[in-house]
């Protein structure tokens, strides 16, 4: 299957940058460990390594509203208020 080719080379390759080598213990977390098969992938990598990967239970990791609410707590907390405008806000890859 090509695309678990593509999967185990881009995973073989993270495991072989630098700050992914620095570590033996590697945490996975949110969309990237609840999707199956990158997660099965990172793992086939780590089990040909002396890497440990791990990563939360899948239903841990697909509540991005969890992490909204925090925000919006840590928004309150700090006296920033509710943000009415996108307007100024830079979006930028990463």
């Amino acid at each position: 299957n090509p695309s678990q080719v593509h999967s185990s080379y881009w995973a073989a390759t993270a495991a072989s940058a630098s700050w992914f080598a620095v570590a033996t213990k590697n945490v996975v977390s949110g969309g990237v460990a609840s999707n199956q098969y990158i997660r099965r992938a990172l793992q086939a990598v780590t089990d040909a390594t002396d890497f440990t990967l791990l990563c939360p239970p899948p239903r841990l990791c697909t509540d991005n509203g969890v992490m909204i609410a925090w925000n919006g707590i840590e928004r309150l907390c700090a006296g920033l208020g509710i943000l009415h405008s996108m307007e100024g806000i830079r979006y930028e890859p990463k």
